[in-house]
């Protein structure tokens, strides 16, 4: 009982191996997004506020600097000695 394949059957048989090779592939392409885009509002979900909060760090440790830069330069001689005493 040998099954004959003509010309026809092979060619659909390609086209059918073809298809459905590819259908996988876009089944594997569509779920491997949804991972990576999870993944990535993972990431930028606890980034952001870190970022932020640097950034407002930041500014507080420029206007401290500011702040101790003018300390310095207004405090007066007597200032210091009274605060070694």
């Amino acid at each position: 009982m040998a099954i004959k394949f003509t010309i026809g059957k092979k060619i659909g048989a390609g086209f059918a191996v073809l298809i459905i090779l590819t259908t996988l592939a876009f089944i594997f392409t569509v779920v491997t997004l949804k991972d990576s885009k999870s993944k990535t509002d993972t990431v930028v979900g606890q980034l952001a506020p870190s970022v932020a909060e640097l950034k407002e760090l930041n500014l507080l440790i420029e206007r401290s600097v500011t702040d101790v830069t003018q300390w310095m330069f207004n405090s007066s001689s007597s200032d210091i000695v009274l605060e070694k005493i």
